[in-house]
Formats: structure tokens, sequence, C-alpha cells
């Protein structure tokens, strides 16, 4: 325990220069990213908890996590196998009544590694040409805006800041483009909303909130139905899904969404905030921001908030 105590005080007066240590120890400067900083703070807080309670599971319970949730950036996985090395690192230049400690977080490092380095195989993948999708999803695009300028309206922006968001994250062109493509035609299963829910101008009833949900399963059904939109259906179907288990349709958790689904997410729930809406003025901004910051790790992925603050910050 008293090793502990030192050890923390240290890492209390360090805590930057630590957290550098992991970024830098794991992950080349090219490929240092602003996914990679928010997990090494992230890693850092859990390690102190875990230190304090002498119990290592729940932060390699958490690593497995995060290596899932964002198979897109393997370098997050290296950095949090190298972690442990570059808390070690520091604890070397600290009293010898640190070794105890030492070997723990050696034992600890080799947990890390091997949920770290696990095969998860990415979930994007498309084999049709890129303007016969287009042609496509511009297809259905074009229906919501007869029946619904508003809500094809907003499909274009949510695209747009998904687009925005992606690069923020580093993410390839290709994955860009999917999330891009998500984005555009999350709300497309609106065309089986009636009019009349749609642009209502006041408060939804419960019974039409419940016709109103019912829009991500039709969303689905309509992008699932052409061949080449297929891989796009998943993050069609969960965008109103929460990390915390509580959205729909499926009570998704954690790492069962998708990155591309979070990121459609928190594009939609941000211009959803902003945007014009029949029943209500728009939200400024950084009243929007704040909420979404507001519910980081429950409703929304930290990171993807992040992105979208930075995002609209540079804006």
């Amino acid at each position: 325990m008293i090793a502990f105590k030192n050890a923390q005080h240290h890492f209390d007066h360090s805590r930057d220069e630590i957290v550098w240590r992991i970024i830098s120890g794991g992950v080349i400067e090219g490929q240092r990213t602003l996914a990679v900083g928010v997990v090494a703070e992230e890693f850092f807080d859990r390690l102190l908890i875990a230190l304090e309670r002498g119990s290592y599971l729940d932060i390699v319970t958490w690593v497995d996590q995060i290596c899932e949730s964002y198979r897109e950036f393997p370098q997050i996985g290296s950095m949090l196998a190298s972690a442990c090395r570059a808390v070690i690192g520091q604890l070397g230049d600290m009293a010898a009544d640190t070794g105890d400690l030492i070997m723990g977080l050696g034992a600890l490092e080799h947990s890390i590694c091997a949920v770290a380095f696990k095969p998860r195989p990415l979930r994007i993948k498309s084999e049709a040409p890129l303007d016969e999708i287009d042609v496509l999803i511009h297809g259905l695009i074009d229906r919501l805006a007869a029946a619904d300028s508003l809500s094809a309206e907003h499909s274009h922006a949510v695209s747009a800041w998904c687009g925005r968001i992606g690069r923020r994250l580093s993410l390839s062109e290709n994955e860009v483009a999917y999330v891009a493509r998500c984005g555009l035609l999350h709300d497309v299963g609106k065309l089986a909303i009636a009019c009349e829910i749609l642009q209502a101008p006041r408060a939804l009833t419960e019974s039409e909130w419940v016709v109103m949900r019912s829009h991500s399963l039709a969303s689905e059904e309509l992008v699932s139905a052409l061949k080449p939109l297929r891989n796009l259906a998943p993050a069609v179907r969960s965008h109103h899904e929460r990390l915390d288990g509580r959205g729909y349709p499926d009570g998704l958790v954690g790492s069962q969404i998708t990155l591309a689904t979070r990121i459609v997410t928190v594009a939609d729930a941000f211009n959803a905030m902003i945007g014009r809406r029949p029943y209500r003025l728009p939200m400024s901004p950084g009243n929007a921001l704040d909420r979404l910051a507001d519910d980081r790790g429950r409703q929304f992925d930290p990171i993807v908030v992040e992105a979208m603050i930075s995002v609209v910050d540079h804006t």
C-alpha cells in the first residue's frame, strides 16, 4: 500500500508526462491521432483505479473492448500493448519500494498484449463500383427529398459531418466514404413515415414516437434491398443505439456498436439539435456540443464526441 501511495503521488504530479510516454512508446509520430490521445488518457486513469484496488481484471477487459471498438485504428492496440512498459519506465525513476508494483505491471502487460493483438478483421467492405453505389444512394435520397425536404436536408448535413469526423479520426478515404454514405442513408426509412408525423408542428405523442422509431428498421430494409448497399445496412439500422444499451432497435452495448455507427449517431444527434424543426428553434452549436459532452460514455462514444468538438471548433 505504501508503494502504491508513493506511486500515486508521483503519478498525480506527472500525469501529462506519463500519458505522453504511453503514446510515444507505442505509436510512431505519423500515426498519433486524437483517438490515440483520448485512449491513452483513459488508460492512465483506469490504471490508477486498478492499482488502488489491487485488481487488473477490469483494465484487461477494458483494453479488449477498446481494441474491438476501435479496430480501425491498429495503432491503439500497439500503444496499449506497450503502455505498461511506459509506466514501468516512469516507476524506475522512483524509490526501490515500487518493486512489487513493477512486477505487477509486468504481468499486466503480458495480459494486455494477449487481448491487444487478437485478430480483429475490419467491418468495412465494398465490392461494387463507387459510381454504382452513389447512383443508388442518390436515388433513395431524391425520393426522400420529394417526400420530406427537411429529412433530406438533414441527411445531407449528417453525411457531411460524418466525413469530417472520419477525417479528424484519421480514417482512410475508403472508410471516410463509407461513414459518409451511412450518414446519408440513415434516415431514408422515413419514407415509410406519414407526413403528419414527420412534419408535426408539436411534440409527438407516445404512439407517434413508436411509429417514428420504426424508421431505423425501415431504413435498413430499403438499403438491404439493394445488393451494392447492403454493407451500409448495419450502421443504418443501429444509428439510434447507445453505448449503455438503452438505445433501439436492438439494445446493443459498447463494442457491439460499430465505429461507423457511433460516428453516424453523434453526427445525427448534433445536426438534429442545431437544425430546423417544425416544433422548435435550432440550438446553438455550443449548446449542442455541451449536450454531446454530457452524454459521453453513456449515449455517445467519447472519442467521436471529441472529434466532433474538434471539427466544429475548426470549422
